[in-house]
């Protein structure tokens, strides 16, 4: 009878817990149509919404690696003034190896322009190197427009919270893109629309 009995209990805390996790995701499906990641600095926190029904593969990737920890302890590497901020090479971590900008997580993507995304101020941007299916995970937050890169780079998202933030990073611009400092930041994930994301590597 005690056995039966805690059983009840047992699925009637599950079904209770399985409620509310369906009535938050209800919640941040309602109020996001799109994936909400933060990319919290030394500076401040900035946020951004992710397209990703324009940049399904981009924005998986982009989500994968920030829930696996490859950005934490990251800095920033290349800041030019009215033009961009960058990030998200591992050789910038304090254990990390190799030149400032180089580093990438071990493979690559194919780029995912889309015609109504623009290289526009506070827009977060894909880097690559020249070459076709070079995008890893550096990515650059835009200070400026810079249409002549459309259709070139992969626009996946823009700043909804934190201009204030990007402006301290934007005076932080040196010589050549070199930062006067080094920030650290690491991205996190405030909300998604799917459990788990697979990404399309290039072989």
């Amino acid at each position: 009878m005690r056995v039966f009995v805690l059983l009840i209990i047992f699925l009637n805390f599950s079904c209770l817990q399985l409620a509310v996790a369906e009535e938050k995701k209800a919640v941040v499906t309602e109020k996001y149509a799109h994936p909400i990641v933060e990319i919290k600095t030394g500076k401040g926190s900035m946020k951004f919404e992710l397209y990703e029904d324009k940049t399904p593969n981009t924005v998986a990737n982009f989500i994968t690696l920030a829930e696996s920890g490859f950005f934490k302890g990251q800095s920033f590497h290349r800041i030019s003034d009215d033009f961009l901020v960058q990030g998200g090479c591992p050789n910038t971590k304090p254990d990390g190896r190799g030149r400032f900008g180089t580093g990438g997580p071990g493979y690559t993507i194919d780029e995912e322009p889309h015609k109504d995304l623009k290289h526009k101020y506070g827009m977060l941007t894909m880097a690559k190197k020249r070459d076709k299916g070079t995008t890893g995970s550096q990515f650059c937050i835009f200070l400026d427009d810079a249409d002549y890169l459309d259709g070139k780079y992969t626009v996946f998202g823009k700043i909804i919270e934190g201009e204030e933030v990007l402006k301290k990073l934007a005076a932080l611009a040196g010589p050549r893109g070199k930062p006067k400092d080094y920030v650290a930041f690491n991205v996190i994930v405030i909300s998604k629309n799917k459990t788990k994301y697979e990404v399309k590597k290039n072989k």
